[in-house]
Protein backbone atom coordinates (compact mmCIF):
# COMPACT_ATOMS: atom_id res chain seq x y z
CA UNK A 1 0.00 0.00 0.00
CA UNK A 2 3.11 2.65 0.88
CA UNK A 3 4.67 1.98 -2.61
CA UNK A 4 1.35 2.53 -4.34
CA UNK A 5 1.20 5.73 -2.32
CA UNK A 6 4.96 6.62 -3.44
CA UNK A 7 4.11 5.96 -7.23
CA UNK A 8 0.93 8.28 -7.37
CA UNK A 9 3.16 10.97 -5.75
CA UNK A 10 5.48 10.13 -8.00
CA UNK A 11 3.44 10.31 -11.06
CA UNK A 12 1.69 13.24 -10.16
CA UNK A 13 4.73 15.14 -9.41
CA UNK A 14 6.00 14.41 -12.98
CA UNK A 15 2.67 15.62 -14.28
CA UNK A 16 3.01 18.99 -12.92
CA UNK A 17 6.90 19.04 -14.23
CA UNK A 18 5.66 18.25 -17.47
CA UNK A 19 2.92 20.75 -17.15
CA UNK A 20 5.11 23.62 -16.19
CA UNK A 21 7.00 22.86 -19.28
CA UNK A 22 4.51 22.96 -21.38
CA UNK A 23 3.45 26.02 -19.66
CA UNK A 24 7.22 27.39 -20.38
CA UNK A 25 7.16 26.35 -23.90
CA UNK A 26 3.96 27.84 -24.55
CA UNK A 27 5.38 31.06 -22.95
CA UNK A 28 8.56 31.01 -24.97
CA UNK A 29 6.84 30.52 -28.12
CA UNK A 30 4.10 33.58 -26.98
CA UNK A 31 7.60 35.46 -26.72
CA UNK A 32 9.39 34.44 -30.22
CA UNK A 33 5.94 34.95 -31.80
CA UNK A 34 5.89 38.10 -30.57
CA UNK A 35 9.16 39.34 -30.83
CA UNK A 36 10.11 42.64 -31.87
CA UNK A 37 13.47 40.83 -34.09
CA UNK A 38 12.83 38.69 -37.18
CA UNK A 39 13.74 34.94 -35.68
CA UNK A 40 14.65 32.39 -38.21
CA UNK A 41 15.77 28.69 -37.83
CA UNK A 42 17.72 27.06 -40.68
CA UNK A 43 17.73 23.61 -41.07
CA UNK A 44 19.97 22.24 -44.10
CA UNK A 45 19.65 25.69 -46.01
CA UNK A 46 15.87 25.57 -45.07
CA UNK A 47 13.76 27.25 -43.07
CA UNK A 48 12.18 25.20 -40.42
CA UNK A 49 10.79 27.98 -38.54
CA UNK A 50 10.40 31.63 -38.95
CA UNK A 51 8.30 34.16 -36.62
CA UNK A 52 5.70 36.89 -38.00
CA UNK A 53 8.49 39.52 -38.21
CA UNK A 54 10.63 37.70 -40.24
CA UNK A 55 8.13 36.58 -42.70
CA UNK A 56 6.93 40.41 -42.86
CA UNK A 57 10.98 41.35 -43.77
CA UNK A 58 9.95 39.68 -47.43
CA UNK A 59 6.11 40.27 -47.55
CA UNK A 60 5.55 36.36 -47.96
CA UNK A 61 2.89 34.77 -45.73
CA UNK A 62 4.68 32.49 -43.02
CA UNK A 63 3.04 29.11 -44.21
CA UNK A 64 4.20 29.51 -47.86
CA UNK A 65 8.23 29.96 -46.45
CA UNK A 66 8.35 27.15 -44.00
CA UNK A 67 10.15 24.68 -45.52
CA UNK A 68 11.63 26.79 -48.60
CA UNK A 69 15.39 28.01 -49.58
CA UNK A 70 16.29 31.35 -47.64
CA UNK A 71 19.06 31.52 -49.91
CA UNK A 72 16.84 32.71 -53.13
CA UNK A 73 15.80 36.48 -50.73
CA UNK A 74 19.52 36.77 -50.52
CA UNK A 75 20.86 40.02 -52.80
CA UNK A 76 22.84 38.47 -55.42
CA UNK A 77 26.17 40.30 -54.98
CA UNK A 78 25.90 39.24 -50.92
CA UNK A 79 24.69 35.47 -51.37
CA UNK A 80 28.19 33.65 -51.48
CA UNK A 81 29.17 36.11 -48.05
CA UNK A 82 26.33 34.63 -46.23
CA UNK A 83 26.33 31.09 -47.64
CA UNK A 84 30.02 31.07 -46.29
CA UNK A 85 29.19 32.23 -43.17
CA UNK A 86 26.37 29.78 -42.60
CA UNK A 87 28.41 26.58 -43.20
CA UNK A 88 31.46 27.92 -41.13
CA UNK A 89 29.31 27.71 -38.26
CA UNK A 90 27.30 24.52 -39.01
CA UNK A 91 31.32 23.08 -39.46
CA UNK A 92 32.26 24.86 -35.94
CA UNK A 93 34.66 27.12 -38.18
CA UNK A 94 35.26 31.00 -37.31
CA UNK A 95 32.75 33.17 -38.67
CA UNK A 96 31.57 36.26 -37.45
CA UNK A 97 29.15 36.74 -34.77
CA UNK A 98 26.98 39.57 -36.29
CA UNK A 99 27.65 41.11 -39.79
CA UNK A 100 25.39 42.83 -42.19
CA UNK A 101 23.71 41.37 -46.21
CA UNK A 102 21.32 42.76 -47.94
CA UNK A 103 17.87 40.19 -48.98
CA UNK A 104 15.21 41.48 -51.67
CA UNK A 105 11.57 40.95 -51.01
CA UNK A 106 8.98 40.00 -53.25
CA UNK A 107 8.32 42.93 -55.24
CA UNK A 108 12.02 42.92 -55.31
CA UNK A 109 13.13 46.07 -53.09
CA UNK A 110 17.07 45.83 -51.56
CA UNK A 111 16.93 45.80 -47.75
CA UNK A 112 19.44 46.07 -45.23
CA UNK A 113 19.41 43.27 -42.13
CA UNK A 114 21.76 43.13 -39.50
CA UNK A 115 22.11 39.18 -38.37
CA UNK A 116 23.05 37.53 -34.57
CA UNK A 117 23.35 33.64 -35.95
CA UNK A 118 23.81 30.91 -33.04
CA UNK A 119 24.34 27.29 -33.36
CA UNK A 120 21.55 25.04 -31.94
CA UNK A 121 20.14 21.77 -32.39
CA UNK A 122 16.74 21.44 -33.17
CA UNK A 123 14.65 18.37 -33.59
CA UNK A 124 17.58 16.38 -33.05
CA UNK A 125 19.85 17.71 -35.70
CA UNK A 126 22.17 20.72 -36.48
CA UNK A 127 20.49 24.29 -37.14
CA UNK A 128 21.23 28.31 -36.89
CA UNK A 129 19.09 29.88 -34.92
CA UNK A 130 19.22 32.97 -37.10
CA UNK A 131 18.57 36.70 -35.40
CA UNK A 132 17.78 39.05 -38.21
CA UNK A 133 17.25 43.46 -37.38
CA UNK A 134 16.15 45.40 -40.34
CA UNK A 135 18.67 48.39 -40.99
CA UNK A 136 17.35 49.62 -44.06
CA UNK A 137 16.33 53.33 -42.80
CA UNK A 138 20.10 53.43 -41.17
CA UNK A 139 21.90 52.67 -44.29
CA UNK A 140 19.98 55.27 -45.88
CA UNK A 141 20.89 57.48 -42.78
CA UNK A 142 24.49 56.62 -43.32
CA UNK A 143 24.18 57.33 -46.97
CA UNK A 144 22.94 60.84 -46.56
CA UNK A 145 25.37 61.49 -43.90
CA UNK A 146 28.11 59.93 -46.06
CA UNK A 147 27.34 62.52 -48.83
CA UNK A 148 26.80 65.40 -46.23
CA UNK A 149 30.09 65.03 -44.57
CA UNK A 150 31.77 64.40 -48.27
CA UNK A 151 29.80 67.75 -49.13
CA UNK A 152 30.88 69.89 -46.05
CA UNK A 153 34.79 68.65 -46.64
CA UNK A 154 34.95 69.70 -50.06
CA UNK A 155 33.48 72.55 -49.20
CA UNK A 156 35.87 73.86 -46.26
CA UNK A 157 38.63 72.42 -48.76
CA UNK A 158 37.48 74.69 -51.53
CA UNK A 159 37.93 77.58 -48.87
CA UNK A 160 41.04 79.55 -49.42
CA UNK A 161 40.97 80.57 -45.62
CA UNK A 162 42.12 77.56 -43.02
CA UNK A 163 39.48 75.92 -40.79
CA UNK A 164 39.45 74.06 -37.72
CA UNK A 165 36.95 72.25 -36.24
CA UNK A 166 37.59 70.95 -32.33
CA UNK A 167 34.83 69.65 -29.58
CA UNK A 168 34.30 70.67 -26.41
CA UNK A 169 37.62 68.78 -25.47
CA UNK A 170 39.29 70.81 -28.01
CA UNK A 171 39.99 67.60 -29.72
CA UNK A 172 40.66 67.90 -33.36
CA UNK A 173 37.75 66.41 -35.50
CA UNK A 174 37.75 68.31 -38.92
CA UNK A 175 40.33 70.87 -40.59
CA UNK A 176 41.77 71.57 -44.26
CA UNK A 177 44.81 71.72 -45.94
CA UNK A 178 44.93 75.13 -45.61
CA UNK A 179 45.01 75.19 -42.03
CA UNK A 180 47.70 72.85 -42.32
CA UNK A 181 49.79 75.12 -44.81
CA UNK A 182 49.10 77.93 -42.31
CA UNK A 183 50.84 76.67 -39.46
CA UNK A 184 53.25 74.02 -41.52
CA UNK A 185 51.97 71.06 -39.83
CA UNK A 186 51.14 67.30 -40.57
CA UNK A 187 48.37 65.27 -40.13
CA UNK A 188 49.74 63.39 -37.44
CA UNK A 189 50.12 66.85 -35.44
CA UNK A 190 47.00 67.63 -35.04
CA UNK A 191 46.10 64.10 -33.40
CA UNK A 192 47.15 65.54 -30.26
CA UNK A 193 45.61 69.21 -29.45
CA UNK A 194 48.14 69.63 -26.75
CA UNK A 195 51.29 69.00 -28.92
CA UNK A 196 49.72 71.00 -31.68
CA UNK A 197 49.40 74.00 -29.42
CA UNK A 198 52.76 73.84 -28.52
CA UNK A 199 54.05 74.05 -31.68
CA UNK A 200 51.76 76.60 -33.20
CA UNK A 201 52.67 78.91 -29.58
CA UNK A 202 56.06 78.80 -31.03
CA UNK A 203 55.21 80.43 -34.49
CA UNK A 204 53.34 82.91 -33.10
CA UNK A 205 54.86 86.70 -32.41
CA UNK A 206 52.85 87.09 -28.98
CA UNK A 207 53.26 83.18 -27.60
CA UNK A 208 51.47 84.38 -24.23
CA UNK A 209 48.69 85.85 -25.54
CA UNK A 210 47.84 83.55 -28.15
CA UNK A 211 47.58 80.82 -25.43
CA UNK A 212 45.55 82.91 -23.44
CA UNK A 213 43.28 83.85 -25.82
CA UNK A 214 42.46 80.20 -26.80
CA UNK A 215 42.38 79.50 -23.06
CA UNK A 216 39.37 82.05 -22.69
CA UNK A 217 37.81 80.67 -25.13
CA UNK A 218 38.18 77.08 -24.22
CA UNK A 219 37.03 77.68 -20.87
CA UNK A 220 33.65 79.93 -22.56
CA UNK A 221 32.11 77.12 -25.00
CA UNK A 222 29.38 79.68 -25.50
CA UNK A 223 31.84 82.83 -26.12
CA UNK A 224 32.54 83.83 -29.25
CA UNK A 225 36.23 85.47 -30.48
CA UNK A 226 37.83 87.21 -33.05
CA UNK A 227 41.25 89.03 -33.60
CA UNK A 228 44.90 89.27 -35.36
CA UNK A 229 47.18 87.13 -35.52
CA UNK A 230 50.73 87.40 -36.61
CA UNK A 231 53.41 84.97 -37.15
CA UNK A 232 56.93 84.96 -36.80
CA UNK A 233 57.40 84.31 -40.70
CA UNK A 234 55.44 87.65 -41.13
CA UNK A 235 51.94 86.65 -42.38
CA UNK A 236 49.41 87.92 -40.65
CA UNK A 237 45.99 86.46 -40.01
CA UNK A 238 42.25 87.74 -39.30
CA UNK A 239 40.94 84.84 -37.29
CA UNK A 240 36.82 84.54 -35.82
CA UNK A 241 35.80 81.20 -33.79
CA UNK A 242 32.01 80.83 -32.97
CA UNK A 243 30.54 77.60 -31.23
CA UNK A 244 28.58 75.37 -32.72
CA UNK A 245 25.05 73.38 -32.16
CA UNK A 246 24.07 69.82 -32.39
CA UNK A 247 20.43 69.11 -31.76
CA UNK A 248 20.45 72.64 -30.43
CA UNK A 249 23.18 71.69 -27.60
CA UNK A 250 26.93 73.62 -28.09
CA UNK A 251 29.43 70.50 -28.83
CA UNK A 252 31.96 72.63 -30.09
CA UNK A 253 34.15 75.42 -31.83
CA UNK A 254 35.06 76.53 -35.49
CA UNK A 255 37.73 78.39 -36.27
CA UNK A 256 38.44 80.72 -39.06
CA UNK A 257 41.84 82.16 -40.41
CA UNK A 258 42.05 84.80 -43.23
CA UNK A 259 45.61 85.79 -45.01
CA UNK A 260 45.36 89.36 -44.93
CA UNK A 261 49.06 89.54 -45.50
CA UNK A 262 48.61 91.73 -48.52
CA UNK A 263 45.72 93.89 -47.46
CA UNK A 264 47.74 95.05 -44.70
CA UNK A 265 50.72 95.56 -46.94
CA UNK A 266 48.72 97.21 -49.45
CA UNK A 267 47.53 99.50 -46.48
CA UNK A 268 50.87 100.36 -45.66
CA UNK A 269 52.02 101.15 -48.74
CA UNK A 270 49.00 103.52 -49.49
CA UNK A 271 50.08 105.30 -46.03
CA UNK A 272 53.51 105.49 -47.26
CA UNK A 273 52.56 107.05 -50.87
CA UNK A 274 50.12 109.49 -49.34
CA UNK A 275 53.09 110.41 -47.14
CA UNK A 276 55.63 111.03 -50.03
CA UNK A 277 53.23 112.93 -52.08
CA UNK A 278 51.26 115.41 -49.59
CA UNK A 279 53.54 118.00 -49.54
CA UNK A 280 53.79 117.75 -53.29
CA UNK A 281 50.43 118.24 -53.93
CA UNK A 282 49.67 120.86 -51.27
CA UNK A 283 51.62 123.48 -53.08
CA UNK A 284 50.73 123.19 -56.45
CA UNK A 285 48.33 125.77 -58.29
CA UNK A 286 45.84 122.98 -59.33
CA UNK A 287 42.67 121.01 -57.25
CA UNK A 288 43.98 118.04 -55.77
CA UNK A 289 41.10 116.00 -55.03
CA UNK A 290 40.82 112.17 -53.16
CA UNK A 291 37.41 110.37 -52.98
CA UNK A 292 36.17 106.94 -52.23
CA UNK A 293 33.58 104.81 -55.13
CA UNK A 294 30.92 106.27 -52.69
CA UNK A 295 31.86 109.62 -53.23
CA UNK A 296 33.12 110.58 -50.01
CA UNK A 297 36.13 113.21 -50.08
CA UNK A 298 38.91 112.06 -48.45
CA UNK A 299 41.43 115.01 -49.71
CA UNK A 300 41.70 118.25 -50.83
CA UNK A 301 44.43 120.56 -51.10
CA UNK A 302 45.22 123.72 -50.02
CA UNK A 303 44.44 125.05 -53.51
CA UNK A 304 40.88 123.17 -54.14
CA UNK A 305 40.01 124.58 -50.65
CA UNK A 306 40.18 128.55 -51.48
CA UNK A 307 39.09 127.49 -55.29
CA UNK A 308 35.62 126.19 -54.05
CA UNK A 309 35.69 128.31 -51.01
CA UNK A 310 35.42 125.61 -47.81
CA UNK A 311 37.67 124.85 -45.57
CA UNK A 312 39.16 121.77 -45.49
CA UNK A 313 37.13 120.05 -42.51
CA UNK A 314 33.79 121.07 -44.16
CA UNK A 315 34.51 118.90 -46.47
CA UNK A 316 36.28 115.82 -45.45
CA UNK A 317 34.45 112.85 -44.89
CA UNK A 318 31.64 114.66 -46.91
CA UNK A 319 30.44 113.93 -50.55
CA UNK A 320 30.63 115.41 -53.33
CA UNK A 321 27.55 115.37 -54.41
CA UNK A 322 26.63 117.52 -51.53
CA UNK A 323 29.42 119.77 -52.19
CA UNK A 324 31.46 120.58 -54.80
CA UNK A 325 28.83 118.56 -57.70
CA UNK A 326 25.73 119.43 -58.58
CA UNK A 327 22.95 117.46 -59.13
CA UNK A 328 22.46 119.08 -63.02
CA UNK A 329 24.73 121.13 -65.18
CA UNK A 330 23.30 124.03 -67.21
CA UNK A 331 22.26 122.24 -69.96
CA UNK A 332 20.25 119.18 -67.95
CA UNK A 333 22.96 116.51 -67.95
CA UNK A 334 22.73 114.45 -64.42
CA UNK A 335 25.95 115.34 -62.74
CA UNK A 336 25.05 112.59 -60.22
CA UNK A 337 24.37 110.02 -62.42
CA UNK A 338 28.00 110.72 -63.76
CA UNK A 339 29.44 110.39 -60.63
CA UNK A 340 28.19 107.10 -60.36
CA UNK A 341 29.55 106.28 -63.68
CA UNK A 342 33.17 106.87 -62.51
CA UNK A 343 33.40 105.09 -59.97
CA UNK A 344 31.41 102.04 -62.28
CA UNK A 345 33.42 102.64 -65.25
CA UNK A 346 36.45 105.08 -64.72
CA UNK A 347 38.94 104.41 -67.01
CA UNK A 348 36.35 106.13 -69.55
CA UNK A 349 36.73 109.70 -67.00
CA UNK A 350 40.69 109.88 -67.63
CA UNK A 351 40.13 113.34 -68.76
CA UNK A 352 36.82 114.69 -68.11
CA UNK A 353 35.15 118.05 -68.24
CA UNK A 354 32.08 118.99 -66.12
CA UNK A 355 30.10 121.81 -64.13
CA UNK A 356 31.12 122.51 -60.55
CA UNK A 357 29.89 124.39 -58.11
CA UNK A 358 31.52 126.57 -55.45
CA UNK A 359 30.00 127.07 -52.03
CA UNK A 360 28.76 130.27 -52.83
CA UNK A 361 26.68 128.64 -55.66
CA UNK A 362 29.19 129.83 -58.85
CA UNK A 363 29.16 127.43 -61.36
CA UNK A 364 32.72 126.65 -62.89
CA UNK A 365 34.11 124.69 -65.15
CA UNK A 366 36.56 121.97 -64.25
CA UNK A 367 39.02 119.75 -66.40
CA UNK A 368 39.39 116.54 -64.68
CA UNK A 369 42.30 114.00 -64.90
CA UNK A 370 41.11 110.75 -63.12
CA UNK A 371 42.93 108.33 -62.10
CA UNK A 372 41.49 105.07 -60.34
CA UNK A 373 43.44 103.65 -57.84
CA UNK A 374 43.10 99.55 -56.53
CA UNK A 375 44.15 97.25 -54.03
CA UNK A 376 45.92 93.76 -54.58
CA UNK A 377 42.69 92.47 -55.23
CA UNK A 378 42.10 94.44 -57.84
CA UNK A 379 39.32 96.52 -56.02
CA UNK A 380 38.23 100.22 -56.51
CA UNK A 381 39.42 102.02 -53.31
CA UNK A 382 39.39 105.77 -54.11
CA UNK A 383 39.67 108.24 -57.11
CA UNK A 384 42.75 110.52 -57.24
CA UNK A 385 41.48 113.44 -59.11
CA UNK A 386 43.69 117.29 -60.26
CA UNK A 387 41.39 119.49 -61.84
CA UNK A 388 42.20 122.84 -63.83
CA UNK A 389 39.82 125.64 -63.81
CA UNK A 390 38.16 126.30 -67.69
CA UNK A 391 35.91 128.37 -66.60
CA UNK A 392 36.96 131.41 -69.24
CA UNK A 393 37.75 128.42 -72.31
CA UNK A 394 33.90 127.50 -72.11
CA UNK A 395 32.51 131.10 -71.72
CA UNK A 396 34.62 131.60 -74.89
CA UNK A 397 33.86 128.47 -76.22
CA UNK A 398 30.08 129.35 -76.21
CA UNK A 399 30.53 132.75 -77.30
CA UNK A 400 31.77 130.98 -80.79
CA UNK A 401 29.35 128.93 -80.89
CA UNK A 402 26.73 131.27 -80.49
CA UNK A 403 28.56 133.21 -83.49
CA UNK A 404 28.71 130.22 -85.76
CA UNK A 405 24.99 129.16 -85.19
CA UNK A 406 23.20 132.94 -84.99
CA UNK A 407 22.70 135.27 -86.65
CA UNK A 408 24.29 138.66 -85.65
CA UNK A 409 21.90 140.83 -86.33
CA UNK A 410 18.91 139.41 -85.04
CA UNK A 411 20.02 136.80 -82.74
CA UNK A 412 17.94 134.29 -84.07
CA UNK A 413 19.29 131.13 -85.58
CA UNK A 414 20.98 131.56 -88.87
CA UNK A 415 20.91 129.48 -92.13
CA UNK A 416 23.57 127.25 -91.35
CA UNK A 417 22.56 126.09 -88.34
CA UNK A 418 18.92 125.94 -89.52
CA UNK A 419 19.73 123.52 -92.48
CA UNK A 420 21.80 121.08 -90.03
CA UNK A 421 18.13 121.32 -88.10
CA UNK A 422 15.86 121.00 -91.47
CA UNK A 423 18.11 117.56 -92.27
CA UNK A 424 17.37 115.90 -88.38
CA UNK A 425 13.62 116.45 -89.05
CA UNK A 426 13.96 115.13 -92.23
CA UNK A 427 15.69 112.37 -90.64
CA UNK A 428 12.88 111.78 -87.93
CA UNK A 429 10.27 111.90 -90.51
CA UNK A 430 11.83 108.65 -92.88
CA UNK A 431 12.21 106.48 -89.71
CA UNK A 432 8.64 107.12 -87.52
CA UNK A 433 7.07 109.58 -89.30
CA UNK A 434 6.91 112.90 -87.63
CA UNK A 435 5.42 115.61 -90.02
CA UNK A 436 6.28 119.25 -89.83
CA UNK A 437 5.84 122.92 -92.14
CA UNK A 438 7.98 124.70 -93.24
CA UNK A 439 7.06 128.63 -93.80
CA UNK A 440 9.51 131.08 -96.21
CA UNK A 441 8.75 134.40 -96.17
CA UNK A 442 10.27 137.76 -97.20
CA UNK A 443 9.54 141.25 -96.27
CA UNK A 444 7.38 142.92 -99.35
CA UNK A 445 9.92 146.54 -100.88
CA UNK A 446 12.34 146.08 -98.55
CA UNK A 447 14.52 147.48 -101.11
CA UNK A 448 12.63 150.43 -100.84
CA UNK A 449 12.63 151.01 -97.29
CA UNK A 450 16.98 150.27 -97.36
CA UNK A 451 16.69 153.00 -100.20
CA UNK A 452 14.05 155.58 -98.40
CA UNK A 453 15.72 155.32 -94.89
CA UNK A 454 18.82 153.87 -94.80
CA UNK A 455 20.11 150.66 -94.53
CA UNK A 456 19.95 151.05 -90.68
CA UNK A 457 16.69 152.07 -90.50
CA UNK A 458 16.34 148.62 -92.31
CA UNK A 459 18.28 146.50 -89.99
CA UNK A 460 16.09 147.95 -87.51
CA UNK A 461 12.72 146.64 -89.09
CA UNK A 462 14.35 143.23 -89.73
CA UNK A 463 15.15 143.09 -85.91
CA UNK A 464 11.50 144.45 -85.02
CA UNK A 465 9.91 141.58 -87.51
CA UNK A 466 11.41 139.18 -85.50
CA UNK A 467 9.84 140.13 -82.38
CA UNK A 468 6.81 140.64 -83.61
CA UNK A 469 6.76 136.73 -85.05
CA UNK A 470 8.39 135.18 -82.03
CA UNK A 471 5.25 136.64 -79.78
CA UNK A 472 3.13 134.00 -81.78
CA UNK A 473 5.36 131.05 -81.91
CA UNK A 474 5.56 127.90 -79.90
CA UNK A 475 8.50 127.28 -78.01
CA UNK A 476 9.14 123.70 -80.17
CA UNK A 477 9.20 126.41 -83.47
CA UNK A 478 12.20 126.86 -84.70
CA UNK A 479 12.91 130.52 -86.67
CA UNK A 480 16.22 131.65 -88.46
CA UNK A 481 16.99 134.12 -91.42
CA UNK A 482 17.34 132.57 -94.30
CA UNK A 483 19.29 135.50 -95.70
CA UNK A 484 18.82 138.94 -96.01
CA UNK A 485 15.23 140.12 -95.31
CA UNK A 486 14.10 136.61 -95.72
CA UNK A 487 13.30 134.43 -92.95
CA UNK A 488 12.23 130.58 -92.42
CA UNK A 489 10.24 128.67 -89.84
CA UNK A 490 10.18 125.53 -88.77
CA UNK A 491 6.55 124.21 -87.24
CA UNK A 492 7.24 120.42 -85.51
CA UNK A 493 4.21 117.57 -84.89
CA UNK A 494 1.36 120.20 -86.88
CA UNK A 495 -0.55 119.50 -90.37
CA UNK A 496 -0.70 122.47 -93.26
CA UNK A 497 -4.34 123.27 -92.30
CA UNK A 498 -3.28 124.18 -88.61
CA UNK A 499 -0.22 125.31 -89.55
CA UNK A 500 -1.77 127.88 -92.12
CA UNK A 501 -3.96 129.99 -89.68
CA UNK A 502 -0.58 130.41 -87.24
CA UNK A 503 1.20 131.68 -90.24
CA UNK A 504 -1.53 134.16 -91.52
CA UNK A 505 -2.24 134.89 -88.35
CA UNK A 506 1.45 136.32 -88.30
CA UNK A 507 1.28 138.12 -91.57
CA UNK A 508 -2.15 139.61 -90.16
CA UNK A 509 -0.03 140.76 -87.09
CA UNK A 510 2.89 142.30 -88.79
CA UNK A 511 0.61 144.55 -91.52
CA UNK A 512 -0.98 146.04 -87.92
CA UNK A 513 1.89 146.30 -86.55
CA UNK A 514 3.52 150.41 -86.90
CA UNK A 515 6.87 150.40 -87.13
CA UNK A 516 9.26 153.26 -85.78
CA UNK A 517 9.79 156.05 -89.28
CA UNK A 518 8.72 153.37 -91.73
CA UNK A 519 5.05 152.71 -90.59
CA UNK A 520 3.40 150.02 -91.67
CA UNK A 521 4.83 146.90 -93.87
CA UNK A 522 3.45 143.75 -94.79
CA UNK A 523 4.97 140.31 -95.77
CA UNK A 524 4.79 137.68 -98.27
CA UNK A 525 5.25 133.91 -97.92
CA UNK A 526 4.68 130.39 -98.84
CA UNK A 527 4.14 127.27 -96.35
CA UNK A 528 4.33 123.48 -97.48
CA UNK A 529 4.49 120.19 -95.28
CA UNK A 530 6.99 117.75 -95.89
CA UNK A 531 6.06 114.46 -98.07
CA UNK A 532 7.35 111.34 -98.59
CA UNK A 533 10.82 111.40 -100.41
CA UNK A 534 11.23 114.88 -99.84
CA UNK A 535 14.75 116.00 -99.06
CA UNK A 536 16.13 119.67 -97.90
CA UNK A 537 16.45 120.95 -101.32
CA UNK A 538 13.19 120.02 -102.52
CA UNK A 539 11.08 120.67 -99.27
CA UNK A 540 12.95 124.45 -99.39
CA UNK A 541 12.54 124.68 -103.18
CA UNK A 542 8.88 124.45 -102.51
CA UNK A 543 7.92 126.69 -100.00
CA UNK A 544 9.93 129.32 -102.55
CA UNK A 545 8.12 128.65 -105.30
CA UNK A 546 4.98 129.35 -103.10
CA UNK A 547 6.41 132.61 -101.99
CA UNK A 548 7.46 133.81 -105.18
CA UNK A 549 3.79 132.96 -106.09
CA UNK A 550 2.62 135.04 -103.31
CA UNK A 551 4.59 137.78 -104.56
CA UNK A 552 3.13 137.73 -108.08
CA UNK A 553 -0.54 137.61 -106.66
CA UNK A 554 -0.25 141.02 -105.03
CA UNK A 555 2.34 140.82 -102.05
CA UNK A 556 0.49 140.72 -98.30
CA UNK A 557 -0.33 136.51 -98.74
CA UNK A 558 0.76 133.65 -97.67
CA UNK A 559 -0.18 130.57 -100.11
CA UNK A 560 0.14 127.48 -98.76
CA UNK A 561 1.09 123.36 -100.94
Amino acid sequence: MGDKTAEVEKLRSEIERLKKQIEEKNRYKTIVENAGEAIVILQGGYMKYLNPKAASLVGIPREKLLNSTFEQFIHPEDKQMVLNNYINRLQGKPAPESYTFRIRDINLQTKWLQIRPVKITYEGKPAILNFFIDITKQKELEKILEKTNSILRWTIESLSDGIVVVDLNFNIILYNQNFLNIWGVKDEDLEDTTRFLYIASKKVVYEKMFLKRIDELRKDIYASGKGRLTLLNGRIYEWYSIPFKVQNRVSGRIWHLKDITEKIQAEAALREREKNYRELVENVNSIVLRWKPDGTITFINRFGEKFFGYKRKELIGKNVCDTIVPQCDSEGNNLHQMIEDITRNPNRYVNNENENMTKDGKRVWILWKNRPVYDSDNNLIEIFSIGHDITEKKILEKKLEKLATTDGLTGIYNRVKFEEILEEKLRDFSLNGSKFCLFLFDIDNFKKINDSYGHHRGDHVLKEVVNVVRRSLRNDSLFARWGGEEFIILFPNTDLKSCFHVVDGIRKMISRHVFDVVGRITISGGITEVLEGDDSVSIVRRADNLLYKAKGSGKNIVMAG
